[in-house]
């Protein structure tokens, strides 16, 4: 039977011990504060960053991982596995992708496949996850691809964020719009469509009340009645996750749940009490 070896990227945003227990490789993002330079998850953690986030007076940047990063990996896994799936953040948010194409073709000896999960956040970690699980399941490379490929299309990821400061900072919004949407406590709904982050629409109120409305809006799109996996992500609010948890659980039929905290590259824009379900 082949072995086959499991790579994504820091932003899958996945538990540790998940990513341990499945022997995920893992190639970091990069975070910028000013001319300092960190790897998402190695060398800053998301409790640090979002405390620098809040009180650093230097708003920071992301950056793709370099080719020569994924080459390193790919260059170890080579010599122990007989091929390679590596899984990452959607091509259309980030040149993480195109980073691990051109790595790949360095090794022209290697059975290696780059897959764009089209998704960010846990959304990529739940394809990453079960991709791994049909890997320890003794599938083939292809059985696993499409595992991969149809949680990819079949999943539905939300988001909203506490603060329209942090949009506007990345540019997403202008400062008219930030100003008015805090006079109003207005939240936006945002979801991942075709790979990108698009408006789903607007909420007005305490946020418990527009997570509530965000679990029951999903019922359009997703069956009460067909099991389903879910992830909940957060910055820095454990307690609102595990409330979202238990709405999910008594709307939806919920085969497993997962709870994590999202990193500092998803956390650069969205700010340090964004939501995902």
């Amino acid at each position: 039977m082949s072995r086959i070896a499991l790579v994504t990227d820091s932003t899958c945003d996945l538990p540790a011990e998940l990513i341990k227990e499945h022997d995920i490789h893992v190639v970091p993002l990069n975070v910028i504060f000013g001319d300092k330079n960190y790897r998402d998850g190695v060398t800053i953690e998301a409790n640090q960053f979002f405390e620098m986030l809040a009180n650093g007076p230097i708003h920071p940047r992301t950056s793709q991982p370099a080719p020569g990063d994924f080459a390193v990996v790919y260059k170890q896994l080579k010599d122990e596995y007989d091929q390679i799936i590596s899984i990452h953040l959607s091509s259309l948010l980030s040149g993480t992708y195109q980073s691990a194409l051109m790595a790949r073709d360095l090794f022209a000896d290697a059975d290696i496949t780059v897959i764009d999960s089209l998704s960010a956040s846990l959304g990529l970690g739940w394809v990453v996850l079960l991709a791994a699980r049909a890997i320890a399941a003794g599938k083939s490379k292809q059985e696993v691809i499409a595992v991969a490929k149809r949680a990819s299309a079949e999943q539905h990821v939300f988001l909203t964020v506490e603060s329209l400061e942090w949009l506007h900072k990345n540019g997403r919004i202008g400062k008219a719009d930030a100003l008015l949407g805090g006079l109003l406590s207005i939240r936006p709904v945002l979801h991942i469509e075709a790979g990108i982050v698009a408006p789903y629409g607007k909420q007005r109120g305490k946020m418990e009340k527009v997570l509530q409305s965000m679990v029951e809006s999903m019922t359009e799109l997703v069956s009460v009645e067909q099991p389903v996996y879910v992830a909940v992500g957060h910055a820095t609010s454990p307690e609102m996750a595990k409330y979202v948890a238990e709405l999910l659980q008594d709307t939806y039929t919920v085969k497993e749940l997962v709870i994590g905290s999202v990193g500092p590259v998803i956390g650069v824009n969205t700010g340090p009490a964004q939501r995902v379900l």
